[in-house]
């Protein structure tokens, strides 16, 4: 393997690395990104962390202030929305796409995804939920999938990720969104494409009202937890 490829390889493990640490909640919105502890930890050179770095950048995960610091970027309701109009821009034109060409092996795939999905411990973070989730959606659109869907999607379905990680499984109810899967998985044996386009884009507006609850639930409680030494302290000084 020549020293260019190699790098590249060790550029692209960093990267996952550092994503992984992101969508599982290890790194959190607003945390410092130190280059030099993330080099000794993972016993590489600076160039390779700092090449990562900018890779996760181009994927929104990670934003540099100039003359600054590197921090992991901030959740905001803005860029969810953004995310959720463009998934249900192109997921819903591709689900229709994908209703008149499915063939029999594309609803065996379909059905073992729900399974799957089905059966998967949201609750194991290293478990196999997060990519059982994606695995249905995929197997859902794959047969209207061209390079640039799966492009665009690919980068929609990861930035979405944060989201789900951090809001979805404390505030909204597995029950209600797996009857939404498994509604999908089965209006895809009919092969109607209008009904597909809305069991689909109504699943993204609940899945987005629930990550938007979990998150103003979350701002909340944040604003009571740093009110709570405040009055702790008057009540003190009253005493």
């Amino acid at each position: 393997m020549s020293p260019r490829i190699e790098r590249l390889v060790l550029v692209d493990q960093i990267a996952t690395s550092i994503r992984d640490d992101i969508l599982h909640g290890r790194l959190r919105p607003g945390q410092r990104v130190m280059v030099a502890a993330l080099a000794k930890e993972l016993g590489v050179s600076h160039i390779p962390v700092r090449e990562a770095i900018r890779r996760l950048e181009a994927e929104s995960l990670i934003t540099t202030v100039p003359h600054r610091s590197t921090v992991v970027a901030d959740v905001r309701l803005g860029e969810l929305h953004e995310i959720y109009d463009l998934r249900r821009l192109i997921e819903g034109d591709t689900v229709t796409r994908a209703a008149s060409a499915y063939r029999d092996e594309d609803l065996v795939t379909i059905d073992a995804a729900i399974a799957r999905l089905l059966g998967a411990d949201p609750e194991d973070l290293e478990g196999d939920f997060w990519d059982a989730h994606k695995a249905f959606h995929w197997a859902v659109l794959q047969p209207a999938m061209d390079p640039w869907r799966q492009r665009l999607l690919g980068q929609l379905w990861q930035s979405a990720e944060r989201y789900h990680r951090m809001f979805t499984l404390v505030f909204g109810s597995l029950a209600d969104a797996h009857a939404e899967h498994k509604h999908l998985a089965e209006a895809a044996h009919h092969g109607d494409p209008e009904q597909m386009r809305t069991i689909l884009t109504t699943h993204l507006h609940h899945t987005e009202s629930t990550v938007v609850a979990g998150y103003l639930a979350s701002l909340e409680q944040g604003a009571a937890d740093e009110a709570a030494p405040t009055a702790d302290h008057e009540a003190a000084d009253s005493s």
